[in-house]
């Protein structure tokens, strides 16, 4: 399935290619594309394993192809506020308990280079994300959507969830608090 990737104009530019390719894993898309772009977890969630994933990016490639990915990469420490610190620690708990790698972006280059690519190269992204952005309250977000989850693990005790919500909230709406996204790693690689 082809469709044109504008979150990939850069990238694309970088590595020469005039589309992008959202790849769908089926054998007759094997080895006939020129790009494979992928971005924020999607590619891992169907495979058993990360290395099985990145095999099968590089095997929808031709010779010559680029495959490129794009992930957040959890890996901030932000120390200006006790209640952030204790929801990531959370957020971690929740992932480790339920399969999720939070680092998986810092992981692509060396992934890409397991499954054969070559010249394999990186971006990092991180923004300052200013009163108005929709990426400052991004982890407001995430703990709102996994509140059932969390508190029916027993990752949290409700009541301290709740604090810490609304303390994130209070720190978030606050113009002078210096808020930064994920940070996002992309990486991309040529198939030989």
């Amino acid at each position: 399935m082809l469709s044109h990737s504008p979150d990939g104009t850069w990238l694309i530019k970088r590595s020469g290619m005039s589309r992008s390719v959202k790849a769908t894993v089926k054998p007759r898309t094997c080895g006939v594309n020129h790009l494979i772009w992928r971005r924020l977890g999607s590619c891992w969630s169907t495979f058993p394993s990360r290395s099985e994933s990145s095999a099968r990016w590089v095997a929808l490639v031709k010779p010559g192809g680029v495959v490129a990915l794009h992930e957040a990469d959890w890996g901030l420490e932000y120390g200006s506020l006790a209640a952030l610190d204790r929801l990531l620690s959370v957020f971690a708990d929740y992932s480790k308990a339920n399969g999720i790698d939070l680092f998986v972006g810092r992981r692509l280059p060396r992934m890409l280079q397991a499954a054969g690519l070559v010249d394999v190269q990186v971006n990092s992204i991180l923004q300052v994300c200013p009163l108005g952005n929709p990426r400052r309250m991004l982890l407001l977000e995430f703990a709102k959507n996994l509140r059932d989850r969390i508190l029916s693990q027993g990752l949290i005790p409700e009541a301290e969830f709740n604090e810490s919500i609304a303390a994130l909230k209070l720190y978030l709406e606050d113009p002078a608090s210096l808020v930064l996204s994920l940070l996002y790693i992309q990486a991309w690689g040529r198939k030989p």
